[in-house]
C-alpha cells in the first residue's frame, strides 16, 4: 500500500540522488548552488529552496559533496560549510550574501554514483 510517508521518502531519496548525479556530470568542476537548483527544475525534479538546501546539507554531512564560497582559496571546515549553508538557506541571492556558494562532488560521491558503494537514503540516478 502506497502511503504519503512512503511517497515523500521516495521523492527525498530521488532528489538526493539527482543532486549527486548532476554534480557527477559536472566533475571535476564545481556547481553554483542556485544553478544546480535551477538545473534540477529543468530536468523535471522541482524542489523548494529550503528543502533543496536541506538535502545538500544532508549529502554534505555524509561526505558525498563539499560546499564552499566562491572567493575561497583553501578548503573550509565542516563547521564553516554548515554555517555557509545556514546563511544560504536564509539568503539565496549571491548579491545579498556577498558571494556565490558552490558544491563539488567528493570521491565518496563519485564512488556512490559509479555503483562502487551504497548509501542508505539516496536513490542512484542514471
Amino acid at each position: 500500500m502506497v502511503t504519503r510517508k512512503l511517497t515523500d521518502k521516495q521523492e527525498t531519496e530521488r532528489a538526493r540522488g539527482f543532486i549527486i548525479y548532476l554534480l557527477y556530470l559536472k566533475k571535476p568542476h564545481a556547481f553554483e548552488l542556485n544553478s544546480l537548483w535551477r538545473t534540477m527544475d529543468e530536468h523535471n525534479q522541482p524542489i523548494g529552496h529550503r528543502r533543496f538546501v536541506e538535502e545538500v546539507d544532508y549529502l554534505r554531512s555524509l561526505g558525498l559533496l563539499r560546499v564552499f564560497p566562491s572567493q575561497s582559496e583553501k578548503e573550509i571546515t565542516v563547521v564553516e560549510q554548515a554555517r555557509l549553508l545556514q546563511r544560504f538557506i536564509e539568503t539565496p541571492m549571491a548579491r545579498d550574501m556577498g558571494s556565490f556558494v558552490y558544491a563539488r562532488i567528493t570521491a565518496a560521491g563519485i564512488n556512490f554514483q559509479e555503483g562502487n558503494s551504497e548509501v542508505v537514503g539516496i536513490e542512484r540516478v542514471e
